[in-house]
């Protein structure tokens, strides 16, 4: 079975967010294929797989979510901390 990952083609310069999701979807659906087809062969049905793999991408992106917010909550901390008469996170 040929590597999927392999023929992608990447973003085009200048294309809008919406643009962008279609053809990275186009990019990554031989991939996907792919691997809803490696898990019918381990014996999954093409559902359970599918919906795996959506659950698997709905807690990645809850993930990246979190870890914005903490992004934001240390830049925020930092800021604190140069304040001047700053004694600690109890100041927060």
């Amino acid at each position: 079975m040929e590597d999927g990952m392999g023929s992608m083609c990447g973003p085009k310069c200048n294309l809008d967010i919406s643009d962008r999701i279609s053809e990275c979807e186009f990019d990554l659906e031989t991939a996907f294929l792919e691997l809803v087809d490696q898990a019918v062969g381990a014996g999954w049905t093409r559902t359970e797989a599918t919906i795996a793999i959506t659950g698997l991408a709905d807690n990645f992106m809850l993930g990246l979510a979190e870890n914005e917010h903490m992004g934001v909550e240390i830049a925020h901390a930092l800021e604190n901390m140069k304040r001047p008469g700053y004694r600690g996170p109890r100041d927060f």
